[in-house]
């Protein structure tokens, strides 16, 4: 029984000198600085000033018809950037390459009307 009040004595004693460190924590916010807490408190009522948010509506892609919010479709917009870096050669022909070319199809063709 004397241990039981000596140690209930002690922890009076205690009791004065401890703090409540639940208290001092929820006053602060979870690791981030305080110089920033005053001023997001004042910002929770103020309104935002920000870029409106508008709702995508469904349409067609213009060049194709495909469904897409955007005007363009993705796939029409990369197939326009591969054909912008595609070569634009012309393949030409000598006259002696023409010439070969038509005698051989006469050739082909006579052969064709002998054989038919």
């Amino acid at each position: 029984m004397a241990d039981m009040e000596k140690k209930l004595q002690e922890d009076e004693e205690a009791s004065g000198r401890e703090i409540d460190v639940a208290s001092i924590a929820s006053n602060t916010t979870n690791g981030q600085r305080h110089d920033r807490i005053d001023k997001s408190e004042a910002r929770k009522g103020a309104k935002k000033d920000g870029r409106k948010l508008t709702k995508q509506t469904l349409g067609t892609c213009k060049r194709c018809g495909y469904m897409s919010s955007q005007e363009i479709c993705k796939a029409c917009v990369l197939l326009e950037g591969l054909n912008k870096n595609r070569p634009k050669m012309e393949i030409e022909v000598d006259v002696e390459d023409e010439e070969e070319s038509s005698t051989l199809r006469r050739r082909m063709e006579g052969l064709a009307l002998a054989a038919g």
